[in-house]
Formats: C-alpha cells, structure tokens, sequence
C-alpha cells in the first residue's frame, strides 16, 4: 500500500492560476537498509548475504564503467541503465566549448515493461504526517514561530515521473 498526504499550495499554472488547490504527495513508509535488502535476496536464494553484497558492489563498478565508456547497460528483468547529459545552446558552431557548454552527466534508468508497471494493482492510504505510522525522519520539522510556511521537502517523498525514465 502506497501513502499520501495532500499538500496545499497556490497553483502557477493552468486553468488554476492563482488559485489554492490541494494535490497528494507520495511518502514512504521508511528505508530498507543495503544490508536488509541484501538478507532479504539472500533468504529466497541460494546464495548467502557476503555473496549477494560482493554482486551488487560489482554490478556498481561495471554499470559505472560501462557507461563511462558511453555504453547503455541492461540489467536483466530491472531494465536499462544509460549515460546523458545536456547541453547550453550556441549560435555559431565555433563557439561551441566542451567545458563550457556540457552540463553535468548523469545516468538514466528505464525500467523493463514488467518491472515499471508492477505497481499496477497497489492500493493507497491518505495519511496525516504527524501520524505514528510515519517514520520520524518523514515528519515535518517543527518551525520557529514567527518562520514563514515553506514546502514540505522531505526525504522520501516526491513526484512522479511521466515518461518512464528516472534520473539516478
């Protein structure tokens, strides 16, 4: 079951321009640990937790050398792991300058059809943020008075993505 709380803010945009509307944004209900995911792979296997961690550190260093190299990396049932970056606009080509005009680099991930749709069937929960099924670190920290209201960011919450490709 996946969570929500609505937030409300004063919208930018669209046929709701100035005016207060309310969306749901998602929360997570914590964070598995590297070595609780690693037991918990290791249990339906026959493989034993050194071994699954020993896998997934090197499945690190080779996706990471790969797309050094400029290569897309599949990765089996999850999907695929490609490089890309962006780029500032020029008017001539000769003033086209590499360490000026490439932004940073960064991998995008496109998960495999199977695995981006197996959340089709989940069910969602509303939720208070000051709720007790909250994890401590999710719960809004406690202003000041006097401090003006900021947007609530988090760890842990967030958007969605529409195309299918998340930045990592």
């Amino acid at each position: 079951m996946l969570q929500y709380h609505l937030i409300k803010q004063t919208s930018k945009v669209g046929k709701n321009k100035g005016k207060t509307i309310y969306r749901a944004q998602s929360v997570t209900r914590g964070k598995v640990s590297f070595d609780a995911f690693c037991r918990e792979v290791s249990d339906g296997s026959t493989v034993d937790v050194a071994d699954v961690k020993a896998v997934l550190s090197r499945l690190h260093t080779v996706i990471t050398r790969n797309l050094e190299r400029g290569f897309s990396v599949e990765v089996g049932e999850l999907g695929t792991f490609r490089p890309s970056f962006g780029s500032v606009e020029v008017l001539e080509e000769k003033e086209f300058d590499v360490l000026k005009h490439i932004r940073k680099p960064r991998v995008l991930f496109h998960p495999r059809v199977a695995f981006a749709s197996s959340l089709q069937g989940v069910h969602y929960e509303r939720i208070n943020l000051d709720d007790a099924k909250v994890g401590e670190y999710l719960r809004p920290k406690k202003k000041p008075e006097g401090t003006p209201d900021a947007p609530h960011t988090s760890e842990g919450t967030g958007g969605h993505a529409t195309d299918g490709h998340v930045g990592v």
